[in-house]
This record gives structure tokens, sequence and C-alpha cells, in this order.
């Protein structure tokens, strides 16, 4: 994906007129070519085939098979596992974003906001803070 992505931005700077940057993009998406080759010769030693010449039309067909596969496989994860994951995540994260829109500094609190009330108030500057009420709501409290 990143390898399309730089061919992309390429085309896009070539448009513009901007023809070292259209070279830098695309060298760019030459490494991450070479990257995900060296990554997919770790993941499949199998596949790495020193001289072809040397194997039967048997095994040539037998590897074949097992690209396609693989290919298969890689798209079958990305339909069954990844989209729904990521149309999940989307969900809720409109959930989250409608919820803020309720809260005054429209934003849901995050753990940071709590531990930086418990720091102030456990800091020296909070000495002479007692039986304090002390919302951290984002503003909620006031509406």
């Amino acid at each position: 994906m990143a390898n399309r992505k730089y061919l992309f931005f390429a085309d896009v700077v070539d448009k513009l007129g901007m023809k070292d940057l259209a070279k830098l993009f695309k060298e760019t998406a030459a490494q991450e070519t070479e990257h995900a080759f060296a990554h997919f010769r770790v993941l499949h030693p199998e596949l790495n085939i020193p001289d072809p010449s040397t194997l039967t039309e048997a095994e040539k067909k037998k590897i074949a098979a097992l690209c396609l596969q693989l290919a298969i496989d890689g798209e079958t994860y990305e339909y069954t596992t990844m989209y729904p994951e990521f149309a999940t995540q989307a969900e809720q994260e409109q959930q989250e974003n409608a919820l803020a829109q309720n809260v005054p500094l429209r934003r849901n609190g995050l753990l940071g906001d709590i531990a930086s009330a418990i720091l102030l108030l456990a800091s020296e500057e909070a000495r002479f803070i007692t039986g304090a009420y002390l919302p951290v709501s984002g503003g909620v409290q006031m509406i």
C-alpha cells in the first residue's frame, strides 16, 4: 500500500510540474516495494527460488498455487477481519463524537484529564486546598 501511496503522490506533483519531487516519490515507492519483497522473503522462505530452471512443471504449479492461496488468504483476512473491525471502530468513534457534543469543551474526557487533577491536588501548589469539590467534567456540571 505504501508503494501505491508514493506513486500517487508522484503523479500529483508531476502534474504540478515538480519533476524532482516526483522522482523522489517514485524512488521511495521502489524502496517500499523492495521492503515488502524482503518482508515476504522472510515470511515465506519456501517462495525463495534461486534457480527456477531447476524446477519441474509440477513444482512450478505447486508454487503458483501457493501464491494464489496466499493472495486469497490476504484478501479474505481484509474482508472478514480488518474491514469489520474498521467499521466497528468508526461506529464507536461516531458515538463518542456524538457524546462529546454534549460536553461544553466539545470533547470526551481522557484519563490524563483526571490524572492532571490528581497531580494538581497532590502538588505543593494545592497545599491550601482542603475539602474542595473539583469536577473534572469538561463543564458538563454547568449545564
